[in-house]
């Protein structure tokens, strides 16, 4: 009939399984996925080593969590033509992408903040990165609909030292503090992602904040 096997198992593709293992963020993707997937009497593949994973073919279907350091040329010459894949989380021009609603987590995170009583709310993040660009444009757009002029001070960025975003966040956070973050008069803070918020805190507590 040329139409796919139905073998229950659906693939995920996980290069970072061991990064993502212990990170917050992508254990609870994997969850919800694999939560919906038995719902549906599907099985969730978990593959982490795809140049030696050798049965594509029972898959029905493969989800990408992060590619990593393998491209897309890399994985089309693995990958049989007829698998549907989806991509998770970031869009992607080869694959049909499902995307966080970053804008809509945003408007959110500062309307909670708004009604906890908070006025003068900071950003913190790497503005290099065109995600996190996004991002801070929600948050400046759900500030300036409540009324509020999200002043320039109120954000910071750097450079960073590389990808670790923990220490990121704390250096940045150092560096803030040392710079004037006690004149931007803000009571709260938006930090680029759950793991950076972590550093960010923790230099907060050393200086009694």
């Amino acid at each position: 009939s040329g139409k796919k096997t139905k073998t229950g198992l659906i693939g995920y593709l996980d290069i970072f399984h061991a990064y993502t293992h212990h990170k917050p963020y992508f254990t609870l993707v994997q969850s919800g996925i694999r939560q919906v997937a038995n719902q549906f009497g599907k099985h969730l593949v978990i593959i982490d080593t795809p140049q030696t994973f050798t049965h594509w073919d029972e898959l029905e279907g493969l989800l990408i969590c992060e590619m990593g350091k393998l491209n897309r040329d890399d994985l089309s010459k693995i990958l049989p033509e007829e698998l549907p894949v989806i991509n998770l989380l970031f869009d992607d021009p080869f694959y049909a992408s499902v995307q966080a609603a970053d804008e809509a987590g945003i408007s959110a995170l500062v309307q909670h903040l708004l009604e906890l009583g908070h006025r003068n709310i900071a950003y913190i993040g790497r503005l290099q990165h065109p995600l996190v660009r996004s991002r801070h444009q929600a948050y400046r757009e759900a500030l300036l609909r409540n009324g509020i002029e999200p002043l320039s001070e109120w954000t910071f960025s750097s450079d960073g030292p590389g990808d670790e975003y923990a220490q990121f966040g704390y250096e940045m956070m150092r560096q803030w503090l040392q710079q004037n973050w006690h004149e931007t008069g803000c009571t709260a803070l938006l930090a680029q992602n759950d793991v950076m918020a972590q550093g960010v805190i923790k230099a907060l507590q050393e200086n009694n904040i």
